[in-house]
């Protein structure tokens, strides 16, 4: 038959009408989903004194259950601890006497090829476990330690292992899961560290690595060294069960003031490593082929 009766049409129209709805739905569902975990934090334990604040704001304190931004910046006093979930399913611990800056957080479920995670640590101690970015792209989750004056922020080659820029400050790092590339700004060299190996940066940018015990040994004879070695095996008793901690970090502080919550004012750029492989065998290393400018 060439011609359809016009009942026929109607309901056409009204089944491709519905489909099409349910198309426009599921994508206004989709994209509503992907704002709502774009850049969300909770905190999901907290102990002690610890407070945020975001841009020129005062500072208050933390509570368990509160959200934050990006841009927000988290101080810890003695005897305090803070665990940031991020939506991805990414967990932060941030120690005693520890300032923290999320530079920059973007969760797209959607598109996770866009996500980002960029984290500053001031300085004290926090340990990271890799949520849905580090797992499926390491590199989009970024670490810097210290602050210094950068003309330009180091150039980052492309890899899959946990990377830590270090700024001209004392640093302790301890590769747990994965690999760890360690990219020193001072010296302008990088250094590999597979799953179980530890390194530790003085603030000349010298560097030791190898086994806990060879790199502990080192650190132990200087004050800022046990300081490190403390706040990191402090740092391990809040280690969710279940969840591998992918790599800790540990500084000596800067200061003990506890309103303290500005970075100084001498940081031009911030710095970018790639992130922490989420699983990898316990043995080898890669290189991560970065270097400063």
């Amino acid at each position: 038959m060439l011609f359809m009766p016009i009942k026929g049409l109607s309901m056409i129209k009204r089944i491709l009408g519905a489909i099409l709805l349910a198309g426009l739905m599921s994508a206004t569902t989709a994209f509503a989903q992907a704002r709502a975990n774009q850049g969300t934090i909770t905190v999901s334990d907290v102990s002690g004194t610890v407070r945020y604040r975001v841009g020129e704001s005062e500072p208050q304190s933390l509570r368990k259950g509160q959200t934050l931004p990006a841009g927000a910046r988290v101080t810890t006093g003695a005897d305090a601890h803070v665990i940031l979930a991020f939506a991805d399913g990414q967990l932060v611990a941030l120690g005693a006497h520890s300032r923290l800056l999320v530079r920059d957080f973007t969760y797209l479920p959607n598109d996770p090829g866009k996500s980002k995670v960029l984290i500053n640590l001031t300085d004290g101690s926090l340990f990271v476990i890799m949520g849905a970015i580090g797992q499926r792209d390491p590199s989009l989750v970024q670490i810097q330690v210290g602050l210094k004056n950068l003309a330009q922020a180091p150039a980052r080659a492309p890899g899959n292992d946990a990377g830590v820029v270090v700024l001209g400050i004392a640093t302790l790092i301890q590769a747990t899961q994965g690999r760890v590339s360690l990219l020193v700004a001072a010296s302008n060299q990088s250094f590999p560290l597979a799953a179980g190996a530890r390194a530790l940066v003085q603030a000349d940018g010298s560097v030791r690595t190898g086994l806990s015990s060879q790199v502990d040994a080192q650190a132990g004879q200087s004050a800022d060294g046990k300081i490190m070695l403390g706040r990191m095996e402090a740092l391990q008793r809040y280690q969710p069960a279940g969840r591998p901690i992918a790599f800790l970090i540990s500084t000596p502080p800067f200061e003990d003031l506890l309103g303290e919550l500005d970075a100084p004012g001498d940081v031009d750029a911030p710095v970018t490593a790639a992130a922490a492989t989420a699983a990898t065998s316990a043995s080898g290393g890669a290189s991560c082929g970065a270097s400063c400018n």
